[in-house]
């Protein structure tokens, strides 16, 4: 007697074969549908279930071969994988959210002991189990999505890579968030050619887009109840006008407030009342719960605002300005005063770019040399000031601590840079290669230095902690502006 043999031609093992007599029956006297039915209990005959081989080494048919039935089923067809971004000091997942669908697990390389680790980037293997019904036979390279993340798959296949960019730098203070404003580049779908830019707010490397009209994000400022300040400007595509906005976040909510055309938000701080100044160009808001009043100021010699800083009591600290002398001042704005500007220097400098003023009255300000191949500190404490030069460089963000110790962010001839100075000791960090751009710096009360701006056309940030100086490439086209932690 011949042997029996399955749907794929192979000889079924002789426990499998069916009795002798079921063999001699006639053919008419069984039922098409009740004949396959038996031949499936007794031998294996496929029916309309995905695979039901349990001895096969791949059950989910996501690379179908020998000794694997014919897939059959309907194929996935939902691409969205719900699966968290990593994030630092946060636990990671061991499955996904299952769908209609599938199921899946998660597995992580580097492995995480505990939560994630920062700059870090983490890739997850994400195998997916097909529901009953369903098939991964039929599903095409590179189909899955996870957000966040560059995702892979073969065809046929359930098993998907997404590779994650590397996490933010560690906070050295528990529940401590980076906010950072700026902007993304996104191409006209008219005019691929053509780039807009889009307002963003980044919280702890979580994107979110402020406006749909185009813009950008120019400063930011956190309460301590969380709440975000953001100020920037958006216009309508195609237009060469915009208008200068404040926005609010708390939450995820957002709400704005419209400033005028004539002035761009420079800095948002806080005074220790409660108060939030919003400083632009020619003119400041205060901003107290609802309320939000303009103080228009009049500065003689300046024609434009390239820094400021408020203190506790109010005081306002304007940097910038210009002239035909290359005078080198900032100014004092305290309430119900007028205006009071400090001379620098004269001649060498064209005017100032960066302040900053601490509790006990030091006040610091950069300012760039005329032929803008060098860059001065000037440190100003009662009556007395201090310069120093840095040579070949262009100082662009400025901060100091209580205990003297000044970090300075900018470029050199050999890439973009940050200093550390405390007494007659500085102290360099390359933080690129490339000087495309350092635009903003905070520095938290242990000392750790957060700096911003852009390598290539990618927003970046450096975390620099005692000596230990680590790097983020955010993963869209953009530029990081200004950044605060809270």
């Amino acid at each position: 007697m011949k042997n029996l043999r399955n749907d794929k031609g192979n000889a079924l093992p002789p426990a499998q074969k069916a009795p002798s007599h079921l063999l001699r029956a006639p053919f008419s006297s069984f039922p098409i549908l009740a004949a396959c039915a038996l031949l499936f209990a007794l031998a294996g005959c496929p029916t309309n279930k995905a695979n039901t081989n349990t001895n096969d080494s791949d059950p989910n048919n996501t690379t179908p071969g020998d000794g694997d039935p014919v897939t059959t089923g309907i194929t996935v067809n939902l691409r969205d994988i719900a699966l968290p971004v990593p994030r630092t000091r946060e636990m990671p997942v061991a499955s996904i959210a299952q769908t209609a669908q599938f199921t899946g697990t998660v597995a992580w390389s580097p492995a995480v002991t505990g939560a994630f680790a920062g700059s870090t980037a983490y890739t997850a293997t994400l195998t997916l189990t097909a529901k009953e019904g369903y098939t991964f036979h039929g599903v095409p390279t590179d189909f899955f999505v996870v957000e966040g993340a560059t995702t892979t798959n073969t065809a046929n296949s359930g098993v998907v890579l997404a590779s994650f960019p590397a996490t933010l730098a560690p906070h050295i203070v528990a529940g401590q968030k980076i906010y950072i404003a700026g902007y993304e580049m996104e191409s006209d779908p008219q005019n691929p050619l053509f780039l807009y830019r889009f307002a963003m707010l980044w919280i702890d490397g979580q994107p979110l887009r402020l406006s749909e009209h185009p813009g950008e994000a120019y400063s930011v400022y956190v309460k301590e109840d969380g709440t975000a300040y953001v100020g920037g400007y958006v216009a309508e595509k195609g237009s060469h006008t915009g208008v200068a906005l404040l926005w609010t976040v708390k939450e995820g909510k957002i709400t704005q407030r419209e400033l005028d055309s004539g002035t761009l938000p420079q800095f948002i701080g806080e005074a220790d009342d409660g108060t939030v100044y919003v400083v632009g160009h020619n003119k400041f808001w205060t901003v107290k719960g609802n309320e939000m009043t303009e103080h228009p100021f009049f500065l003689l010699n300046a024609n434009r605002i390239l820094s400021a800083y408020v203190t506790g009591d109010g005081t306002v600290y304007l940097a910038g300005g210009l002239d035909l002398f290359h005078f080198s001042r900032f100014w004092t704005l305290k309430k119900g005063e007028n205006p009071i500007e400090t001379e620098l220097a004269v001649g060498d400098f064209m005017g100032t770019n960066a302040i900053y003023a601490t509790k006990d009255g030091t006040v610091y300000v950069t300012g760039i040399s005329a032929d803008d191949t060098d860059s001065a500190l000037w440190t100003v404490k009662g009556n007395e000031t201090t310069q120093k030069v840095f040579p070949d460089a262009r100082v662009d963000a400025l901060r100091a601590t209580e205990d003297g110790t000044v970090y300075l962010a900018g470029g050199a001839t050999h890439g973009s840079m940050l200093w550390t100075m405390k007494g007659a000791q500085t102290t360099e960090f390359l933080l690129s290669a490339s000087w495309s751009g350092v635009n903003s710096m905070h520095v938290t009360d242990d000392g750790t230095a957060y700096v911003v701006g852009v390598v290539g056309e990618m927003p970046a940030l450096w975390t620099l902690s005692g000596p230990t100086l680590t790097s983020q490439l955010f993963p869209n086209p953009g530029g990081a502006v200004s950044v605060f932690v809270r």
